[in-house]
């Protein structure tokens, strides 16, 4: 048909139109090698018909249509990876639904606009009309369009079926869109919004609201945290002028023994019990000293409750330090009710780990199969029932595989922030070793395949993975039996 119509033009170039009948032409074969092959062929039919059916929609009377409502409409026969897409249908009369999809996939056509260009593709020989689909004619075709593509309206592609699954899987997971999400969706909004129904922009909008609440929170931690670091120099100083003074004490108790006071044995009690306290002014004044450098772990230990709930435990988050001899690393350790924890990610080396890429402070990432064994001696991962019972003193979590939410999840992540212990966004590193997502944290316990999540909602979930996955590591003390 394309040679045909080329060499009539040739032929007899005072002939505008194809008349009929027909008239006669000569196939020689350098014009037809002249011609090319099959692909440039099939790309320049393509093209013809689709300046031939925009020209036709704008003549008539869809002149209100984009210039690119053909390509529009061929596009959406054609998925992200370039392959055919089936479109199911119904017709009555000569009217044709699409049955899926039709904003998504067909933006700002009229009903009967769509109905008849579907119809003019068909009579063309572009789309392939069986009983219960439409599709693409030749694989060849959604090879073309799909190169056609510009590098902006792939990026529109991913981000709308990112919208689509993130909304349709809301329900489950509880996560919006990330904050580097809706900046590209910010960029490209004009392209998407077409192509997008009310639901999804309704998502989007509520996770722009979620993530202003969430810069409001971050807000009034960083608030927090610099009254703590306040409060810390001003019990510094505090310890200060006590250590000086109970230095002048001392000093005159001393004197006082030298000069030959004779109730010697109260003397030396008094000089006892001030040893003592010296010892205990020196062990706070380092622990001061480590809560101004590692705020985020202890400032439970200088800000009170304020969350009027009856369920939150508070920390003891004076406990100390563990040192881990096989690398000399410190760690700080609290205690919640009757268990001590690692306040910090473990980030000891060992065969089976990775570094984690956003810095030390978030500490290694460990491979299942040797998570067990990581943890220093006389520690042990938690088990999954400490991970319930630590979430459960602190608000709740949300158990999507067994009994959904568990007391009351939305509060779990702040209320644990607010007493030293600070589940951080490690991320994680699936059984192909790619990253999962870097707004989140994965937690290993000691039962094999559970596992707990902490998404950018601060929402924390117990979820089951293939061992073969990579995560970061909590330690608790082993009770003596």
């Amino acid at each position: 048909d394309q040679l045909y119509k080329a060499d009539f033009r040739r032929t007899y170039p005072e002939d505008v139109k194809l008349s009929h009948p027909l008239k006669p032409l000569t196939f020689e074969t350098e014009k037809i090698k002249a011609f090319g092959n099959i692909d440039k062929v099939l790309e320049q039919f393509l093209l013809e018909q689709q300046q031939e059916l925009e020209q036709l929609l704008h003549d008539g009377q869809y002149k209100q249509l984009p210039p690119n409502t053909v390509r529009l409409v061929l596009d959406a026969f054609v998925t992200e990876e370039g392959t055919k897409r089936p479109v199911a249908y119904e017709q009555t009369g000569d009217l044709i639904r699409t049955k899926t999809g039709k904003v998504q996939f067909f933006p700002l056509i009229p009903e009967e606009a769509l109905s008849k260009l579907l119809q003019r593709l068909i009579d063309n020989r572009l789309l392939r009309q069986e009983s219960d689909r439409l599709e693409l004619s030749h694989d060849s075709l959604a090879a073309l369009i799909d190169r056609a593509r510009s590098d902006q309206e792939r990026q529109v592609y991913q981000l709308q079926s990112r919208i689509v699954l993130a909304e349709k899987d809301f329900g489950k997971t509880k996560e919006y869109l990330g904050p580097g999400v809706l900046g590209q969706i910010d960029e490209l909004l004009t392209d998407l919004q077409p192509r997008l129904e009310k639901k999804h922009l309704d998502f989007i909008a509520h996770s722009h609201d979620k993530q202003k609440e969430d810069l409001d929170v971050e807000r009034d931690r960083l608030k927090r945290e610099k009254n703590l670091i306040r409060s810390n120099r001003e019990r510094r100083n505090q310890v200060v002028w006590i250590v000086i003074a109970t230095v002048i004490v001392l000093a005159l108790v001393f004197y006082s023994a030298q000069t030959g006071l004779e109730d010697g044995r109260e003397n030396k009690e008094q000089a006892m019990k001030i040893e003592e306290q010296l010892r205990q002014i020196k062990e706070l004044n380092q622990i001061l000293k480590i809560a101004e450098r590692d705020r985020d772990v202890f400032k439970a230990a200088w800000i009170n409750d304020s969350s009027n709930n009856s369920s939150i435990v508070m920390t003891d988050s004076l406990h100390g330090l563990l040192k881990d001899h096989r690398d000399k690393k410190v760690y700080p350790i609290i205690r919640i009710n009757d268990q001590l924890w690692m306040a910090k990610n473990l980030d000891y080396d060992t065969i089976g780990s990775w570094p984690n890429k956003k810095g030390d402070e978030f500490g290694r990432l460990y491979f299942g199969p040797v998570a067990n064994e990581v943890c220093p001696d006389g520690w042990n991962l938690p088990s999954d029932d400490q991970w319930k019972e630590l979430f459960l003193a602190f608000g709740g979590y949300q158990d999507p595989f067994d009994k959904g939410r568990v007391g009351k999840p939305e509060i779990a992540y702040n209320n644990l922030a607010d007493n030293g212990f600070t589940l951080l966004p490690g991320d994680a590193l699936n059984d192909s070793g790619g990253l999962m997502d870097s707004t989140s944290g994965f937690y290993w316990s000691s039962n094999g395949n559970i596992y707990y999540h902490l998404g950018s909602t601060k929402i924390i979930e117990r979820r089951i993975i293939p061992e073969k996955w990579s995560m970061s590591c909590r330690c608790v003390k082993k009770k003596d039996k």
